[in-house]
């Protein structure tokens, strides 16, 4: 299982979900998996999103939220989805660039509190050709349908969701690149309850006692 901890990614191991640990331990330690750059996208934060199959059935492709802190602090942030990949069963990763980011250049100044995409929840079409990106998107020009509504991009699977296979929904088709396009809300905020309810956060669960009920 992974999960985040801190500003990086971590893993438990174990038969069931009652008896995992930690792994793998450093001086009795828990390692992240994956964790900050020091530069780039994901200069100070790499938080795991989805883990799915790759095309080829061995391998596992994580795709996790990213943050630039530009200012030296928590706020502001620059947050971005990156795409990590692993051929020994989840055990190691090796990162393989950016594959979404935010429809507005990047801010040059603090005075904002968060821009571009993150929290990647990752699906497999029915059909077996596309692999589903939900996210969310902090628009600083448009604060109305940042943080507070879900889109939606898609990538070809047999490409593994590389960078630049990304196309972001907008206005009815997948024709906005992955990489700075600007997407149109699947989700958005109920407008009658107020500024103070949102729809983000997206996220995909299975249930094999679905189909029962």
């Amino acid at each position: 299982m992974w999960f985040v901890g801190g500003v990086g990614t971590f893993m438990t191991r174990g038969s069931t979900l009652e008896n995992q640990v930690p792994w793998p331990l450093k001086n009795g330690k828990a390692v992240p998996l994956i964790g900050p750059s020091g530069s780039g996208f994901d200069a100070n934060y790499a938080g795991v999103g989805s883990v799915v199959a790759a095309a080829n059935g061995r391998d596992l492709l994580m795709f996790y939220h990213s943050e630039i802190q530009p200012c030296g602090y928590f706020l502001p942030f620059i947050a971005g989805i990156g795409l990590a990949r692993s051929t020994d069963g989840g055990l190691t990763w090796q990162k393989r660039g950016q594959v979404l980011s935010g429809s507005e250049p990047k801010p040059t100044h603090c005075n904002f509190d968060a821009s571009g995409v993150g929290n990647p929840t990752v699906f497999k079409s029915r059909d077996g050709r596309w692999l589903y990106m939900l996210f969310g998107e902090w628009r600083r020009s448009l604060p109305e349908s940042g943080p507070d509504s879900v889109f939606l991009a898609r990538a070809p699977i047999e490409s593994d969701g590389e960078p630049g296979s990304w196309q972001k929904y907008a206005y009815g088709g997948f024709a906005e690149a992955g990489l700075g396009g600007s997407p149109t809300p699947i989700v958005g905020p109920p407008d009658q309850m107020g500024e103070t309810v949102y729809a983000g956060l997206p996220s995909i669960s299975w249930n094999v006692h679905a189909s029962d009920t």
